[in-house]
């Protein structure tokens, strides 16, 4: 490859020859498609010499199967690059975050695919993120908590657009833990499915909304309840009646449930 140097955009698949990342001076955004451990730990290795002057803000990652087992090859990187702004980790395994205490000074923008307790440890490592987009699992007991109410808990005050899909249902306590990290979010959006009741409980929302999300304006609700129990009661007039108070309709506020089925679009609200 000739003049590397004035290069601002690279995209990798599977590559054979060998990128001299000292001339890289000029790149910005670099994609690794379905790339293979080796090919990580050859831009680790490199990244040493070229990160001072390395001025790369966008990085997008695309795993192969056959990473599955290094996946925190991805997480070396990711942190080896302080100069980031804008990260996608586009593969559906997942990292450990907390093998590192090195802060992202820089990184606004964050799309990935985790579990829960990894939004949790990338709280304190990226204190200027602003728009997270994550899909959830969560693999961990149900009795696991966070104690993030504390003033001296680290919290996302940057972080104004929130939006998560569960992949997998998340205990509510922990969703509700998490959203006590982000007292600046302005536009939250929730998606996904649940075999848990109380996600459609507007007043446990409301309680949320008005002690640790003071600024949200924008919320959006898509719950689809899955696996719900016959001795389970479920009245939707009540449930509905939860919507309508003083919060939900001085703010933009959106909500869209699945219910066995059928599908029930709250009344009052606008997007």
């Amino acid at each position: 490859m000739t003049q590397t140097n004035r290069l601002f955009s690279v995209k990798l698949d599977d590559r054979e020859d060998q990128l001299n990342w000292s001339d890289l001076v000029s790149l910005r955004r670099l994609e690794l498609n379905h790339v293979n451990p080796d090919e990580i730990k050859s831009i680790l290795s490199s990244l040493p010499s070229v990160t001072k002057s390395l001025l790369l803000n966008s990085l997008v990652i695309k795993y192969s199967q056959e990473c599955a087992g290094e996946l925190n090859l991805a997480c070396h990187l990711f942190v080896a690059l302080p100069s980031l702004v804008n990260c996608v980790f586009d593969f559906a395994h997942f990292m450990d975050f907390g093998i590192t205490t090195r802060t992202m000074t820089h990184l606004q923008r964050l799309t990935i695919i985790c579990h829960m307790k990894n939004l949790f440890q990338l709280v304190p490592i990226t204190p200027a993120i602003k728009y997270l987009n994550a899909k959830l699992y969560n693999l961990e007991p149900v009795s696991l908590t966070y104690d993030t109410a504390s003033n001296t808990v680290t919290k996302w005050s940057s972080l104004t657009c929130l939006s998560l899909n569960m992949m997998v249902g998340v205990p509510l306590e922990l969703m509700f833990s998490l959203l006590n990290l982000t007292p600046a979010v302005v536009q939250f959006r929730l998606f996904g499915a649940t075999s848990d009741l109380n996600y459609l409980d507007g007043k446990l929302w409301e309680n949320v909304f008005t002690t640790n999300t003071l600024c949200l304006r924008h919320l959006t609700l898509g719950i689809d309840v899955v696996n719900v129990k016959p001795e389970q009661q479920f009245n939707e007039e009540q449930m509905l009646l939860k919507y309508q108070t003083e919060v939900y309709r001085e703010r933009k506020f959106l909500a869209v449930f699945a219910i066995k089925g059928g599908e029930i679009q709250l009344r009052g609200f606008t997007n």
